[in-house]
């Protein structure tokens, strides 16, 4: 899904960017006005994110060794409480990171150039370069300017209507009326009631997640692994460790 915001001059040639996820330009008619721009510390700003899913810890029962099933739903609260069922004896800091989400655009020449690199930051701040470079980016008309206007996001659940479905029906009306047309559809497919009819999820939960990955999380925990890599998936084990079950055996 693209979105793009609106983009106000305010002033001194600074451009800056509103809240508002509309606007009457393309993002093509954008970027057509970013390349046409003279501006000579230019920067088009895209950014990417994922929604849909709760990755912020929740702080109830911190310190605790047990966490209420409640919040197992929750990304870093549910890898808490994986680890929780482990023998781990330790502090647990969970952290959820996004990184490589924004794309920079900037202007082509050895002055932009200079400007945006961090090591040649540093010597244009030590010969008192780089503070007029940046009064002449923000209060100058032909100095910079920000374009924070376009963006891509991905889903990662969303409820989607039943093809079919009408207002009124019942959710077993609509699995039994799938299964007479022949539609294949997998036994953990959720689904809720709509105004218009009847939905279902799109992508994984965050307990499905949790429910997934929880085998290879505690493995990971036991066997000590210490690693900037991604950890190689293990497979489906529900006997090994329940997530809103009991401890399992390792």
């Amino acid at each position: 899904m693209l979105y793009h915001r609106k983009l106000e001059e305010q002033g001194k040639g600074k451009a800056r960017a509103d809240l508002t996820e509309c606007s009457s330009r393309t993002i093509r008619q954008w970027a057509d006005d970013y390349a046409m721009s003279r501006k000579g510390l230019k920067d088009f700003k895209f950014k990417k994110v994922v929604y849909g899913w709760d990755f912020e810890e929740i702080k109830e029962g911190e310190g605790s060794r047990t966490i209420p099933v409640k919040i197992s739903a929750n990304i870093s609260s549910g890898i808490r409480r994986i680890i929780m069922y482990t023998s781990y004896g330790g502090d647990i800091n969970v952290e959820v990171e996004n990184r490589k989400y924004k794309v920079h655009v900037r202007s082509s020449g050895r002055i932009a150039e200079k400007y945006y690199h961090p090591c040649s930051r540093l010597w244009l701040a030590l010969l008192c370069i780089y503070p007029i470079l940046w009064l002449w980016r923000h209060y100058f008309w032909n100095g910079g300017g920000e374009w924070v206007v376009a963006g891509t996001a991905w889903p990662m659940k969303k409820w989607v209507k039943v093809e079919g479905s009408f207002e009124g029906e019942t959710i077993d009306g609509c699995i039994l009326r799938l299964q007479e047309a022949g539609i294949p559809f997998s036994s953990d497919t959720e689904f809720k009631l709509g105004h218009d009819g009847v939905y279902y999820l799109k992508g994984f939960s965050e307990a499905q997640w949790l429910k997934i990955w929880t085998r290879t999380i505690a493995h990971a925990v036991e066997t000590r692994v210490k690693s900037q890599r991604h950890l190689c998936y293990r497979g489906p084990e529900e006997a090994s460790l329940k997530l809103l079950g009991e401890k399992g055996n390792y």
